[in-house]
């Protein structure tokens, strides 16, 4: 395990990751690319059955991964809803500005979000840890109705964040190139910090031109805007993509927050993951 962790540790990730987002844009036979697809979606366990397209009409693997679903695949329920689709790792309280990685390991909110002012509000708050695997719709969705105030941009390296990585790498999302949105209401925050990984190198908004891991040569530079003019979004509506799965962590500041206590396993996008 610890070589692993070392021969890891000194491969140029993000340098990989940006090339391979390269390849993922180059338009290819379309036999080649229906078949690469097929393949993709037999290893992944892709629902095509959602996809607003068949696999005939993409163009690119990256017009895949960021494909779009049928209306009424995803309906938006009450609450405070689940930002993608994807399986819950951890959900719970945070204490004193901890958090829980996996069982036996923590980490903490200032290192995840090196922000005194951003860390010090959301220190005693819920949080729920998202991942998604490489077949999940990449899509990230509003969980409330409000505006947006703050995105800020932390540059990283791109660990994998799979179940090995979580278990075994010390703090793997604080390592990792990552785009905080901070999104209030009348009554409540909620932060979503989209954590970047291998071969998810680049982190799209959809609401400002900020992008992770945008040069091969340059490194990433932090970049945190306050928006005088906040922008607004609706419940379920598209703030964020990924190329391919990662994780999302979202933090909750509300004191009246209570999640729903069955939550385990796979969420969907819009599913309810709380009342406040």
């Amino acid at each position: 395990m610890r070589l692993a962790l070392k021969l890891i540790g000194v491969l140029p990730l993000r340098k990989m990751s940006y090339i391979l987002g390269l390849f993922a844009g180059i338009r290819l036979p379309k036999p080649i690319l229906s078949f690469i697809i097929r393949r993709y979606c037999r290893f992944y366990h892709v629902n095509m059955g959602e996809s607003l397209f068949p696999i005939e009409a993409f163009a690119t693997m990256q017009d895949f991964f960021t494909r779009e679903l049928k209306g009424g695949c995803r309906p938006i329920r009450d609450g405070l809803i689940s930002p993608v689709d994807g399986r819950i790792e951890q959900m719970g309280y945070i204490k004193d500005g901890t958090l829980l990685q996996v069982k036996g390991k923590a980490y903490q909110l200032c290192d995840l979000i090196p922000d005194n002012y951003i860390a010090s509000s959301f220190a005693n708050s819920w949080y729920c840890s998202i991942y998604l695997a490489p077949g999940d719709y990449h899509h990230i969705h509003s969980p409330v109705s409000g505006r947006i105030k703050t995105t800020y941009l932390i540059p990283g390296t791109l660990w994998p964040v799979n179940s090995w990585s979580v278990r075994h790498v010390d703090r793997v999302f604080c390592r990792n190139e990552r785009i905080v949105t901070i999104i209030k209401n009348q009554s409540s925050e909620v932060c979503l910090v989209c954590v970047g990984a291998t071969n998810v190198g680049s982190i799209l908004l959809h609401y400002d031109d900020i992008v992770a891991n945008r040069s091969f040569f340059l490194p990433t530079k932090e970049t945190k805007k306050d928006y005088e003019k906040e922008i607004s979004v609706d419940k379920g509506s598209k703030v964020a993509s990924f190329r391919l799965g990662s994780t999302v962590i979202m933090l909750i500041k509300d004191d009246k927050f209570s999640p729903i206590s069955s939550l385990k396993g796979t969420v969907k996008m819009g599913e309810t993951l709380g009342y406040g």
